[in-house]
């Protein structure tokens, strides 16, 4: 995979790119992946969310919990409307509200209260690319993974952003 972009516009403390494109290659597939935080012209009339590009049609995210399905003609084919409506000039979530049942779940779950709606090892899958493309991007290196455990492969100083250091006392116990 490979990574590009950098801090162009916002001069804050925020240590993810504003702007970043990101190639993910997985055998006869691949994933391109573009972050513009530093400008919200919609984009298939979408200003956040989502687009997949597919080989049978296009799926198109507005940010909340609706989408466009369109197939290879640009016909639309199912659309599913939410009252949730994204806002683009919020820096943290695209729309608050949904973000506020995971903080929920993973506090309650915490407390003991609740059983998590996404297990870690389930999570961990969700945001793993997204780690690996700043990690790519911080080093300005390629990364290759060792397809059988997820590993980054010939690359010290990804291992090393790949790791976490523990405060004392901190360390993971099984």
């Amino acid at each position: 995979m490979t990574s590009g972009g950098g801090k162009y516009r916002f001069k804050d403390d925020q240590e993810t790119p504003d702007t970043h494109v990101v190639t993910y290659e997985f055998g006869d597939k691949a994933i391109t992946w573009e972050g513009r935080s530093c400008n919200n012209n919609p984009l298939e009339g979408a200003e956040r969310g989502f687009i997949i590009y597919g080989d049978k049609g296009t799926l198109v995210n507005g940010g909340g919990d609706d989408y466009k399905i369109f197939d290879l003609d640009n016909q639309l084919v199912r659309e599913m409307k939410s009252d949730v409506k994204p806002d683009p000039t919020n820096p943290v979530t695209a729309n608050g509200n949904l973000d506020l049942f995971h903080f929920d779940n993973f506090i309650k779950s915490v407390k003991g209260e609740a059983s998590v709606n996404s297990p870690m090892n389930e999570a961990h899958k969700s945001v793993l690319l997204c780690h690996l493309a700043n990690i790519s991007q911080r080093t300005g290196t390629a990364l290759h993974c060792n397809p059988s455990n997820g590993l980054i492969k010939d690359n010290q100083e990804a291992m090393a952003l790949w790791r976490r250091t523990y405060e004392n006392d901190w360390e993971p116990s099984v």
